[in-house]
């Protein structure tokens, strides 16, 4: 499987049967983060986001994630989705920050309490 395949990544972050958007994040003009959003009807879907990793302090990925925040809110959406979280895994567990987290567990979405 070819990982640099541009159909793979347009069928990963671009094809969707609702709206993408791109949300870009520059600092003085420079480029530092691109988050990339799925807005189905009553919510946002955080698909990907990138930052640059020559400033982890920062927090790029959590600055992402409060914009996000305030363009749900303006827009009146009632959910944020922040993709996948796996339990254990450190990549993943700045979302446990945000809250309340919802999980989808035996077909339905409960409230987690973490």
């Amino acid at each position: 499987m070819d990982h640099n395949d541009p159909e793979r990544y347009r069928e990963f972050m671009v094809d969707s049967s609702v709206e993408t958007v791109f949300i870009e994040y520059r600092l003085e003009g420079k480029l530092v983060a691109l988050s990339v959003c799925d807005l189905p009807d009553d919510g946002m879907s955080a698909v990907y986001t990138f930052f640059d990793p020559m400033m982890p302090k920062r927090s790029l990925g959590t600055y992402a994630i409060l914009k996000q925040v305030e363009y749900v809110r303006e827009m009146e959406l009632d959910w944020l989705y922040l993709g996948y979280w796996i339990d254990g895994c450190k990549k993943m567990s700045y979302k446990t920050q945000f809250r309340p987290i919802f999980g989808f567990v035996k077909k339905e979405w409960r409230l987690l309490s973490l």
